[in-house]
C-alpha cells in the first residue's frame, strides 16, 4: 500500500535515502509487516511504502522491493538502509541494481556490544562510523584495535563500506540508522494486532492525518526553511565565533577550530582521506559560506 501524494513528494523533494525495515503482525493469521521511509525537510518520518506478507525471506522482500522499484522507478543516488539481514540487501541491489545498499549503525553496534560483552568500544565505533576522513576511521580503528584486536576484525568483516560515513560511496546524510523505520513500527505497534483489512485503514487514516498536518503547518511558514533547519543552523551559526578561516588560494581555505588546523581543498584529489562521496561536515561549509559573506580574511586568534 502507498500513497500517490507520498510517492510523487518522494521523487520530487526527498532525499533518496530509503530506510526498509520488517516487523512481525499479532493478528490471527500472523505474518509479516514490510515498511519503506525516509525523512522529511523537518527530520520527521516520511512513509512510504507497506507491504504484508507470510516472514522475512529472500522471497517476500524481492516481491516487496518489486512493488517499491513499480512506484519510484529507477533514482540516482538511491540508498537503501536496513539491519544486516541478507535478505534485504540482496533484494535491494536485485531490483534496483543502481542502488547502494548500507546497514543500520545502531544494529551493528547492538550486535558488537553482545558479542563482545565487558569490551568497552561502543561509544569510539560509533564516532568511528560518524567520520568524513578516512584518516580518522583510520586513527579511531587504532584505538579500538588497542582494546581488543577481534573487534576491529568482527567491524572489517562487516565491510566499513556499509557502515561508515567515510568509506560509502553515496550521500546518506543524517540516515545512518533505521530508527525512522524503527519508529513507525513502535507507532504501529498496537495497530499491529489488529485483521489486516482494518490495519492497512488504520495506517491510511494516520498517513491522511500527518499530511494533512504538515501540510497546515507547511501553509504558515514564512521562511523556506523548516523548524528543524532553521534550530540547525543556529547552533551552528553559535559555533561560528569558534572557527578561524585563512585564505591560502582561492579554492583552498584552512579552517581551524582553536588550535586544530585542518586543510579543505576543493577538489577531487585532496590529500586529506575526505570520504568517498567527496562531503565535508555541514559546519565547515556554514563556516565558509559565512566568512565569504563577511570578509575576506578572518583575524588569527
Amino acid at each position: 500500500m502507498a500513497l500517490g501524494p507520498s510517492i510523487e513528494g518522494f521523487k520530487s523533494c526527498i532525499h533518496p535515502v530509503v530506510a526498509v525495515d520488517g516487523n512481525f503482525l499479532k493478528c490471527k493469521h500472523q505474518g509479516t509487516l514490510f515498511i519503506a521511509t525516509s525523512s522529511d525537510g523537518n527530520n520527521e518520518v516520511y512513509p512510504l511504502v507497506f507491504g504484508i506478507g507470510d516472514s522475512e525471506n529472500d522471497q517476500s522482500w524481492h516481491w516487496f522491493f518489486t512493488k517499491l522499484h513499480g512506484l519510484i522507478g529507477e533514482m540516482d543516488d538511491l540508498v537503501f538502509i536496513s539491519d544486516r539481514n541478507t535478505s534485504i540487501a540482496k533484494a535491494a541491489t536485485g531490483v534496483f541494481p543502481n542502488s547502494l545498499h548500507g546497514i543500520c549503525m545502531y544494529h551493528l553496534g547492538q550486535n558488537m556490544k553482545a558479542k563482545f560483552k565487558g569490551v568497552e568500544v561502543h561509544d569510539i565505533f560509533y564516532k568511528c562510523s560518524k567520520v568524513y576522513r578516512v584518516v580518522e576511521f583510520n586513527q579511531i580503528m587504532r584505538q579500538i584495535r588497542g582494546i581488543n584486536a577481534s573487534v576491529v576484525q568482527y567491524l572489517n568483516e562487516a565491510d566499513p563500506t556499509k557502515w561508515v560515513r567515510s568509506h560509502f560511496d553515496r550521500r546518506r546524510y543524517c540516515i545512518i540508522t533505521t530508527n525512522i523505520a524503527e519508529c513507525l513500527n513502535g507507532i504501529l505497534k498496537d495497530a499491529r494486532e489488529l485483521p489486516i483489512t482494518k490495519l492497512v485503514e488504520h495506517i491510511r487514516g494516520l498517513l491522511q492525518k500527518w499530511f494533512w498536518e504538515r501540510r497546515e503547518a507547511a501553509v504558515k511558514m514564512n521562511t523556506p526553511m523548516t523548524k528543524w533547519a532553521k534550530k540547525k543552523l543556529h547552533h551552528m551559526h553559535l559555533l561560528l565565533v569558534t572557527f578561524v578561516v585563512l585564505h591560502v588560494m582561492t579554492i583552498a581555505p584552512i579552517i581551524t577550530i582553536r588550535k586544530n588546523w585542518l586543510q579543505l581543498m576543493v577538489v577531487p584529489f585532496t590529500p586529506l582521506g575526505l570520504s568517498k562521496s567527496g562531503m565535508f561536515p555541514m559546519m565547515y561549509k556554514v563556516v565558509l559560506f559565512y566568512h565569504q559573506k563577511t570578509a575576506n580574511l578572518a583575524d588569527v586568534r
